[in-house]
């Protein structure tokens, strides 16, 4: 995925609901990790995950919210291998 596909792709988000009404719920920092949900009862809710750090983390975000974060969702966009 190219800068400029990353970039048209969080443009897009913009305009979603979640983005635009919702309410932004903290999830944690975990080192270099900042995580937090945006949500709006009815709409989609997203997940961002933003890795300040050199090097790939794992990190668990249902734990701390189990109540905001599913175990399963869909990536929508990485910068991970960005060619």
């Amino acid at each position: 995925m190219s800068n400029v596909e990353v970039y048209r792709l969080l443009s897009e988000l913009r305009s979603e609901p979640a983005f635009r009404f919702g309410k932004f719920s903290p999830i944690g920092v975990h080192e270099s990790v900042f995580c937090f949900v945006r949500h709006i009862h009815g709409f989609t809710s997203y997940l961002v995950a933003i890795n300040f750090g050199p090097l790939e983390a794992t990190v668990d975000f249902v734990t701390p919210s189990p109540d905001l974060v599913h175990r399963e969702g869909v990536i929508i966009a990485t910068t991970h291998n960005m060619e």
